[in-house]
């Protein structure tokens, strides 16, 4: 009886040992990740007001809908003054080509003989000036006139001179006019318009890219997560309309030790759980697995693996994808076959 006993106490201890290693063995292969997805964050490239949002959050969309709508006039009234300014530079071009007229270069000596007219009677006016405060300088000096008259003098003939050197740089501007309309265009000339051209036909360009934004447009398909603007509001360049979730393409990312890398392989099969579903298999698949080693992520390191050195490995998520979520936990079970 009693060598009975301990042969049925030892295969209790016996059973519970290899439990426990089976235990252990079935842990090792666990791995805990957050399902995650595509997260795209649609932002307007003009600053202005939101004239209609065509969306709500939780809706599906595909790609090429309309989110919403940015008010554009103001750019459009931009673009009118633009294509204008185009204009201009286009017709100084053409005229810079064609050459002088003969009514142009007459009245260009017109001008010249006129600033010269004007240039003379300031140069009288600065030297009739001068010579009245020589005059008070040495009235003054005598001890006939008061200092203030004196000053009130200078500042005169000052006055005079500014206008006199004014009027004087105006008649050389003019004459360098006559001479280039009198000896025709210089290549530098053209070269300076044709720059200015390339200016003016960027700004237009420029102009119709932005206009060409005021419809957001979703890039993918996917469900709007969230609306960070409403109709009326002004939204500034490049600020965040709001972000779409692609939910039918959900991914895990897990860490796995260097030791475990023989048990995972590209386009390897996994069955993966998650604790609200039971014990309900997932499938996914490996589809990709870093090519260098890391450190344990700072999110998940313990003290036992903080120095150990991992690969990071993604796995698509194949099937139950309406039932999870991006931020659930999911457990992904290794063993599976390799491909």
């Amino acid at each position: 009886m009693y060598k009975k006993f301990n042969v049925i106490l030892l295969c209790m201890i016996l059973g519970v040992f290899l439990s426990a290693c089976d235990f252990n063995d079935i842990d090792s292969n666990i791995y805990t990740g957050t399902v995650e997805c595509e997260d795209v964050d649609i932002i307007s490239e003009v600053s202005a007001e939101i004239t209609d949002i065509f969306v709500k959050e939780g809706e599906l969309v595909k790609k090429g809908d309309r989110i919403a709508h940015i008010d554009v006039e103001d750019l459009k009234i931009e673009l009118k003054k633009g294509e204008a300014g185009l204009k201009i530079v286009n017709a100084k071009l053409d005229k810079l080509r064609a050459g002088a007229r003969s009514e142009e270069i007459k009245k260009a000596k017109v001008q010249v003989q006129k600033l010269e007219e004007i240039s003379e009677g300031k140069e009288s006016d600065y030297k009739f000036k001068l010579k009245n405060h020589e005059d008070i300088k040495k009235l003054f000096q005598e001890g006939i006139i008061a200092e203030k008259q004196l000053g009130e003098a200078k500042v005169l003939l000052d006055t005079a001179y500014a206008d006199f050197e004014s009027a004087k740089k105006e008649v050389e501007s003019a004459q360098y006019t006559l001479d280039l309309i009198t000896k025709g265009t210089r290549s530098e000339e053209i070269h300076m318009v044709l720059g200015e051209i390339d200016s003016a036909k960027a700004t237009v360009d420029t102009i119709k890219y932005k206009i060409s934004k005021g419809n957001i447009i979703a890039p993918i398909d996917g469900t709007v997560e969230s609306l960070y603007y409403h109709e009326g509001e002004f939204i500034p360049a490049y600020g965040n309309m709001t972000n779409i979730l692609d939910l039918k393409n959900l991914w895990v990312k897990i860490f796995i030790p260097e030791k475990e890398m023989e048990k995972i392989s590209l386009q390897q099969e996994i069955n993966m759980t998650a604790d609200f579903m039971g014990n309900q298999k997932i499938k996914g698949k490996v589809i990709h697995i870093s090519k260098k080693a890391e450190f344990t992520p700072k999110n998940i390191e313990s003290k036992e693996n903080k120095q150990e050195m991992v690969f990071a490995v993604k796995i698509e998520i194949m099937d139950d994808l309406e039932k999870l979520k991006p931020g659930m936990l999911i457990d992904i079970h290794l063993g599976g076959e390799k491909q």
